[in-house]
């Protein structure tokens, strides 16, 4: 079902001892310091997903396949718990997927979480060029001690690059994280949006 798949973005460099995925691609690619990871920003991801559908404006990274996994089977990813799914954080710093575009909807097969989208679409404008949005879901799930699902801490930001939601045909990119306050992924977005304000 998970297929490797993934690219270099927006590089950053932690002072922090690196974890283990970060001494991995360094092993692996020896010219990549200790303390490189993948960080991609919201037009970073916008690039990778026009490069992955063949939109001639972007290029391909040779190494995209090794940080962003391409999920075959949309509908058993959504269905399966962040937890369990192969290559999926929780230390509150995001993984990556290339998949084919959803909407939400309550499990047919009686497993007991789902996404649900939060908000309305964020526009996304790359260069003028390309154009984009995001969308936000929040994973619920039921609870041992509640028959009814109730929203977890579990987010997924899904990348599409029209500027509308369109089909569930397309290839859209998909961030998940577990938020917290000091969820990494959190405080990148509050300072995203910040400086957003400020220009």
């Amino acid at each position: 079902m998970w297929r490797s798949t993934v690219k270099l973005g927006v590089m950053s460099f932690a002072g922090s001892a690196p974890d283990h995925t970060v001494l991995m691609y360094s092993e692996s690619w020896p010219g990549l310091p200790s303390g490189v990871e993948f960080n991609p920003s919201d037009s970073d991801l916008l690039w990778h997903v026009a490069a992955e559908v063949g939109n001639a404006i972007a290029e391909r990274h040779p190494f995209i396949n090794e940080f962003i996994k391409f999920v075959d089977d949309v509908r058993e990813f959504i269905c399966t718990h962040p937890q369990h799914i192969p290559g999926v954080r929780q230390d509150g710093r995001a993984s990556y997927f290339f998949h084919r575009s959803f909407e939400p909807y309550i499990n047919e097969n009686d497993v007991n979480n789902c996404w649900k989208k939060i908000g309305s679409h964020r526009s996304i404008i790359l260069d003028g060029t390309l154009t984009g949005c995001k969308e936000v879901f929040a994973l619920y799930a039921d609870m041992p001690s509640d028959k009814r699902s109730q929203e977890t801490d579990w987010r997924l930001h899904q990348y599409h690059l029209q500027n509308t939601v369109k089909t569930e045909s397309e290839i859209v990119a998909s961030k998940i994280f577990l938020a917290s306050r000091n969820s990494l992924c959190e405080l990148a977005e509050e300072t995203h949006i910040e400086s957003e304000r400020d220009s």
